[in-house]
């Protein structure tokens, strides 16, 4: 049976578009679950996984469970990795929270009829470097990233439509990010205060952008196309603007300059 999954959507600028329902199958009680090592510290209902009891390194979320409850992993200091399953189909608020060894998340590239990562999920989590956002992600949710201050990489496929409120918020360590062409909204704050970020690529021509979604980013140029959204929004609010072509033909300039005196060089010499 079908339900709908309502994603409670912070009020605000940046969010008129946002698609707030997500269909999901029912999980069943009799969900089976792949064996992994330490499964028996994992509390789960109806394939929901609400309790964790470990106290291991590298975790890894059993395969067959389809949701993560709210605060499940909050302030798990031992945890400096966790895997998701391909299973997954939300991830609660606060799921991971102040996990203050946590460097990497490991998500499938895919995730099939996944609704959203929900609000402050990964709030807090200062040692994460890195992380890849599945294919089939809609939403990602308010002040997911809040303070994660040694975030220096973020890959968001096409098919996210929206960052809400305050995703990114203080994550000092980002200096540049790629937003998709199907992105809709930026939310609310939601690079505020990325003081390192020089380079951020908005490649739609209408989408929306919310009030101090930039503040205290004085770096940045916002790369884009001439007459769109983007572009009357840096200029609204005194940000540099360049064309995306130019990005383009400086990383094809940078590019010849290195690696084309290696090619003649192995021509010359090879």
């Amino acid at each position: 049976m079908a339900v709908s999954v309502a994603m409670l959507i912070p009020a605000g600028a940046g969010t008129e578009n946002v698609r707030t329902d997500t269909a999901a199958e029912t999980p069943q009680a009799d969900t089976v679950l792949e064996t992994v090592a330490g499964s028996n510290d994992f509390t789960y209902s109806n394939g929901v996984l609400t309790a964790y009891s470990g106290t291991d390194a590298a975790v890894t979320v059993p395969s067959g469970l389809t949701g993560i409850a709210e605060e499940v992993f909050l302030g798990c200091t031992t945890m400096t990795s966790i895997t998701i399953p391909s299973s997954m189909k939300s991830i609660g608020e606060k799921a991971f929270s102040d996990c203050t060894k946590l460097a990497r998340v490991s998500f499938p590239k895919r995730l099939v009829d996944f609704g959203a990562i929900y609000d402050y999920t990964l709030s807090g989590c200062s040692k994460l470097k890195s992380v890849t956002l599945p294919i089939g992600m809609i939403n990602v949710g308010g002040h997911t990233f809040l303070n994660c201050t040694s975030l220096k990489n973020v890959t968001i496929y096409d098919g996210t439509e929206n960052i809400l409120n305050g995703t990114f918020y203080g994550c000092t360590g980002l200096t540049e990010i790629d937003l998709p062409d199907s992105l809709v909204s930026i939310g609310n704050d939601s690079f505020k205060n990325c003081r390192n970020l020089t380079s951020i690529t908005i490649s739609s021509d209408e989408i929306s952008i919310g009030d101090g979604a930039f503040d205290g980013c004085g770096k940045l140029t916002i790369y884009g196309r001439p007459g769109s959204r983007a572009e009357e929004y840096a200029n609204r609010n005194n940000i540099k603007f360049e064309d995306i072509s130019n990005q383009a033909n400086q990383v094809t300039k940078t590019f010849n300059k290195v690696y084309g005196n290696r090619l003649r060089n192995s021509v010359q010499y090879g």
